[in-house]
């Protein structure tokens, strides 16, 4: 599979796990849909990870997963953390520290699938969420 490339020094944030990789920071990239998740390498082919990308906006990447995780293991993770919180009661911990899932349009249709089921399971009914 085809990667995103970053310009050197521009992989900093990634490593740092700052979710958005910004146009500016990115050396090439390859033929993709709007959406597509692609792996994303420093500029000395290191895989720092995956992310969703997009042409059309300044914020070109939102990353799924980090080093050699792959994207659909991040995303079970997120959710089994969004379960966890929906057991607790500990809603708001989500306005202050959201995981980190995009659901885009997309090819990767397995993992949209993956996704919405799991959190069809947890919010059988939407969440009371008191407002502070």
């Amino acid at each position: 599979m085809d990667s995103v490339v970053l310009k050197p020094g521009k992989d900093k944030a990634v490593r740092n796990r700052h979710h958005w990789i910004f146009s500016g920071a990115v050396k090439s990239l390859p033929d993709f849909e709007n959406g597509s998740l692609l792996p994303v390498r420093s500029a000395d082919g290191e895989l720092l990870g995956h992310a969703y990308f997009n042409r059309k906006s300044s914020i070109a990447g939102r990353m799924v997963s980090f080093g050699d995780t792959p994207p659909q293991d991040a995303i079970r993770q997120n959710v089994d953390y969004l379960r966890g919180l929906a057991r607790s009661g500990r809603w708001p911990l989500l306005r202050r520290n959201p995981p980190v899932f995009t659901v885009l349009q997309n090819p990767m249709q397995g993992v949209r699938v993956l996704l919405i089921t799991h959190l069809k399971e947890l919010w059988g009914a939407p969440p009371a969420v008191s407002v502070h």
